[in-house]
Order: structure tokens, then sequence, then C-alpha cells
């Protein structure tokens, strides 16, 4: 399984050059902007979708087909993908968060390590989730298809966000924000190992 990881990180440094190139933008608007927040959460997103990426890579280089000859189970295959995009995640996370508390020491404008840790910890579950719905998509439907999906997905999420800031915004400002953190990060764990399973059955009916 690290075999596969070091081939899609390979696969991928000419992509993660241009995200370096794009953190550096980053945090130029980090320094002019009052909300770091947004920024760090952008910064997050472009690390979310390295997986994305890599499943397009594979499909053009028909990386599927070769894999199937090597002496590794379809299981090993899947799980590789899952581990590296949770270390994106984490690598996004941690470099959005570690950019805003940079900037702000700079401005003489710090956020508190509380406000820190809320934001990283809701970044990360929103990634999480975010990989938990496309991976099987693309597992089941390719790449391509995958991404028109991608709209959709984000307009149930938005939809799903309008209807508990109507219905549920009074509880969830009288509610501790630590304990909505550890009930999403929960979640959003549960999601990723749900999304495994479902994934791994997905590819493991696949026909080569």
């Amino acid at each position: 399984m690290t075999g596969f990881i070091l081939k899609d990180l390979l696969t991928l440094r000419r992509y993660i050059k241009l995200i370096a190139l794009a953190i550096a933008v980053f945090a130029v608007m980090t320094w002019y902007l009052d909300n770091a927040a947004v920024v760090s959460a952008m910064i997050a997103v472009q690390f979310a979708l390295l997986p994305v990426t890599s499943f397009a890579y594979d499909q053009q280089a028909k990386w599927e087909l070769f894999a199937q000859t090597l002496p590794v189970s379809r299981r090993e295959i899947v799980a590789s993908k899952y581990v590296l995009s949770i270390a994106f995640i984490a690598l996004g996370t941690i470099i959005g968060v570690g950019l805003a508390l940079v900037v702000g020491l700079l401005k003489g404008e710090p956020a508190g390590p509380r406000d820190l840790a809320l934001a990283g910890g809701f970044i990360m579950a929103a990634s999480m989730f975010f990989l938990s719905v496309m991976i099987p998509l693309i597992y089941k439907f390719g790449v391509e298809k995958s991404r028109f999906m991608l709209l959709a997905v984000a307009g149930i999420a938005a939809l799903i966000a309008a209807l508990v800031k109507l219905t549920l915004l009074d509880r969830l400002a009288e509610a501790n924000p630590g304990s909505i953190l550890a009930a999403a990060l929960v979640g959003a764990a549960a999601a990723m190992a749900a999304s495994f399973f479902i994934s791994r059955a997905i590819y493991e009916s696949r026909d080569f």
C-alpha cells in the first residue's frame, strides 16, 4: 500500500507545486482579509481535491488495468486512496490554520488557540464529509461523471446547511462549540469508514 501512496505523490508532484504557489497567493489574501478562516478553508479545499486529481491521472494512464496484475488485493488499492485522502486533509488543515496563525501574529492580531482549533476541526470535518461522498462516486461512475455529480452534492450540502440554519440556529448558538465540533468529527470519521467499505465493495465487484 505504501507503494501506491508513493506513486500518487510522485504523480501529483507538479500539481502540488501549483498549490504551493496558490498558498503564497492565499497568504497575501489572508493579510488583507479580516476573516482568515475563509482563506484557511480555501487552502484545505485545494488539498482535499488532490485525491480526486489522483484518480484522474490514474484513469488517464490506465493505471487500474496495470494494478490488477500486481500481487496486491483490491482492498489495499482502495485503502491507499483513503490513507492519502486523510493525509492531504490533515496537511491542508495544518497549513491553512498555520497560515492564519502566522499572519495574525505578524499583524499583531493573533487568533486564540481555541478559535484556531475550532476552525481547523470544522475544516477537517467538512473535507472528510466531502471525500466520503466523492470517492465512492468516482469508483462507481468515474472521474468525469463524478465531477458533474459534485455540483449536485454541493447543492444538497447547501440545502442541508440552509435547513439547519432555519431550524436549529438558536439551539446551535446556545450549544458548546467544542461539543458540536466533536460530533462533527465523529460523524466525519464514521462517514469515511462507511465510504471505505462502500468503495471497496464497488471496486471488488468491477470487471477489468
